[in-house]
Order: structure tokens, then C-alpha cells, then sequence
């Protein structure tokens, strides 16, 4: 009953900035593109030999693909910072590609802000790079 009442309170902590409009201020750039994720954490994904590929969207929309199918979610910017909400894995079985999709949701969840930086995007947690991206 508490994780689903928490659970609830979080997603309208999270909702209620989406129904507004999006402004980029702060420690966020605009994130917007289509994306390839080339490291998650401390994984390199060209190592490991998975492919992931993320939309962000203006309009709050966020749209991936990897082997497990495809994934969607929102995202917004609260009070500066960058906000992943709603995030919603593929269905198919997929080994090992799961499981970084699952460090990938995580790390979406730790995101406060993004640097652009060339054709790469970098999502940020306490100054901390946890999420690298290239520009497709």
C-alpha cells in the first residue's frame, strides 16, 4: 500500500510539470534528437555489444529502441533540473540487452541535467557523466 501510494505521489510530482509548457534553464540544455547511447554508467556499449537509440522529444515524449523491442517515456525539466518519468520497457526476451536496458532506466531516473558538447550529449547526476550519447 505505501510503495503504491509513493509510487503515485512520484509520478505526480513528475506529471505535473509535463502539462506545462517545456523550458530549458539552468543546468539543461536542450536535449532534444534522436540519440545513440554509447555508454551507461560504466558501460562501454560498443564493448559489450549492445545497441540502444533514444528520442528525446520537445514535446516531453521519449522513444528507444534496443534488441528487447521498443520503450517510451516522458521527460520534462523541473526547477533546472532534467526529470525521466513513466519509463516503459519492451517485451520481448532479450538476455543480456535487459539488463542494460534496466541500467539505462536507472540511470534516466538519477538524470538532473544534460551538457551538449559537438554531436554528443552527456546526461549528468552530480556533475557525474552517467550517460553518454551520440547524435545520429
Amino acid at each position: 500500500m505505501w510503495r503504491t501510494l509513493l509510487l503515485r505521489s512520484w509520478i505526480l510530482v513528475l506529471w505535473a510539470p509535463l502539462l506545462s509548457s517545456i523550458v530549458f534553464k539552468g543546468v539543461v540544455a536542450d536535449p532534444s534528437g534522436t540519440w545513440h547511447i554509447d555508454r551507461v554508467f560504466d558501460d562501454d556499449l560498443g564493448l559489450v555489444g549492445v545497441e540502444l537509440e533514444l528520442r528525446i522529444l520537445p514535446d516531453g515524449r521519449v522513444e528507444g529502441r534496443s534488441e528487447c523491442g521498443t520503450f517510451t517515456g516522458r521527460w520534462a525539466v523541473v526547477e533546472g533540473h532534467m526529470r525521466f518519468a513513466e519509463l516503459r520497457p519492451g517485451v520481448a526476451p532479450c538476455g543480456y540487452a535487459r539488463l542494460i536496458e534496466r541500467k539505462l532506466f536507472h540511470a534516466l531516473e538519477q538524470a538532473e541535467g544534460c551538457r551538449r558538447s559537438g554531436n554528443r550529449l552527456y546526461l549528468m547526476s552530480h556533475e557525474r557523466h552517467i550517460v553518454v550519447l551520440r547524435a545520429t
